[in-house]
């Protein structure tokens, strides 16, 4: 079987693209002030992006680069710093609980995936109770 090429990262790849000129006008209009807006998206996006990468076992991608672009472009200007940190950390953990790819699980070798199983089976309550 041939891979095709739309994988994850070159959809990634490709929406960067696409957004580079509208944040080039963007990073125009707001100067020194959008670029410190954009590296502070750019620093909580992407640790959450790290997070979610180690748990989920994934490598490393280039959408934790979009997320932020996208929030420093959309985000309201009048927002403080506190609020823009909690805000983005529980918009991109929501995003990423919501929308993320395959479980870890089936990620997982097969006797791991096996063990997992097995341990689950023998701790597990009946259902329905009675």
């Amino acid at each position: 079987m041939i891979r095709g090429i739309w994988d994850r990262e070159t959809v990634a790849e490709l929406l960067i693209l696409a957004l580079l000129p509208i944040g080039a006008v963007w990073l125009g209009l707001e100067g020194a002030g959008g670029l410190l807006r954009l590296a502070v998206f750019l620093a909580v996006a992407g640790a959450w992006h790290v997070v979610w990468m180690l748990a989920r076992a994934q490598p490393p991608s280039l959408y934790g680069t979009v997320t932020a672009l996208a929030l420093a472009i959309l985000a309201p200007e009048g927002l403080g710093p506190v609020a823009l940190i909690l805000s983005t950390s529980f918009g991109v953990v929501v995003a990423e609980l919501a929308f993320a790819s395959a479980p870890c699980a089936a990620r997982l070798p097969r006797a791991c995936r096996d063990r997992a199983d097995s341990t689950t089976r023998e701790t597990s309550l009946p259902w329905p109770p009675g």
